[in-house]
């Protein structure tokens, strides 16, 4: 293929929209009150056509989605109901499931366009004290964790991102507080060999503002920083993410950016 050369009038900046949910697995066993995935992944699909239609440089990352749920998404991106298909399967992902490093388990993907991003590297790292070993768990987690890691280059301006994304134990306050710092460690290790114009984390935490995982992502040195502090808040969506059932666990879904 024949390389591009930027056009002169590129932006100096690169706007860039990063959607992070935590769409909840496709259970066979719901609560009550919940909606199987079936009835969900409609109204699903129809909110991340309408924040990516106009934005091809929006990234997606999401956390329990099984591979069939993958799979649906994918589908309902690049052929979205109602409207022409995108050629050659534009969006695409990186991932695994956390069970087996292949297809077992639930997925924390980075969705992105193929034809406006380059992938030029990525991983998923096991949060536990094995990183590298596949389905390993860690500390006190009631389940077994990751982290997905992308650098991304843009095809045209060459802004490049790296883009990390997790899903923290809603059990194990250790687990939470030792994926948090081995999660830092191991992004400012990266970032200190391989320069990028941009990085964020994003993911489901499981933790309030107020607890260990959020403070030690957030602390001084860490070089991360919560974006909603860089924002002239307004108000707009809710302060708290989690969607209840007849459960109590609380979840805060967050998104930070290495400053």
């Amino acid at each position: 293929m024949r390389s591009l050369s930027p056009p002169s009038n590129l932006p100096t900046s690169l706007p860039v929209r990063i959607l992070t949910h935590n769409i909840r697995y496709a259970t066979t066993s719901p609560f009550p009150n919940e909606l199987p995935w079936a009835d969900r992944k409609g109204g699903f699909m129809s909110e991340l056509l309408y924040n990516t239609r106009y934005c091809p440089t929006s990234l997606i990352c999401l956390q329990e989605v099984l591979h069939s749920q993958l799979l649906d998404i994918l589908e309902g991106l690049n052929v979205p109901e109602g409207h022409a298909p995108l050629p050659d399967g534009q969006w695409s992902y990186v991932g695994v499931g956390r069970d087996d490093g292949k297809t077992a388990g639930e997925y924390s993907p980075i969705i992105y366009r193929s034809d406006v991003w380059r992938l030029d590297s990525w991983f998923t790292m096991w949060l536990s004290p094995t990183p590298w070993k596949a389905g390993s768990k860690g500390w006190d987690a009631a389940s077994v964790r990751i982290m997905t890691a992308a650098k991304l280059s843009h095809r045209l301006a060459g802004t490049t991102v790296f883009a990390t994304n997790t899903h923290l134990d809603d059990q194990g306050s250790v687990s939470r507080r030792e994926s948090a710092n081995l999660i830092a460690r191991t992004v400012r290790e990266i970032l200190a060999k391989d320069n990028v114009d941009f990085a964020f984390l994003a993911g489901d935490l499981n933790s309030e503002i107020t607890g260990e995982a959020y403070s030690v992502l957030n602390e001084k040195g860490s070089g991360l920083v919560d974006l909603q502090r860089l924002i002239d808040w307004k108000g707009y969506g809710d302060e708290m993410t989690f969607t209840g059932y007849a459960a109590s666990i609380r979840c805060v879904s967050r998104l930070l950016t290495w400053w």
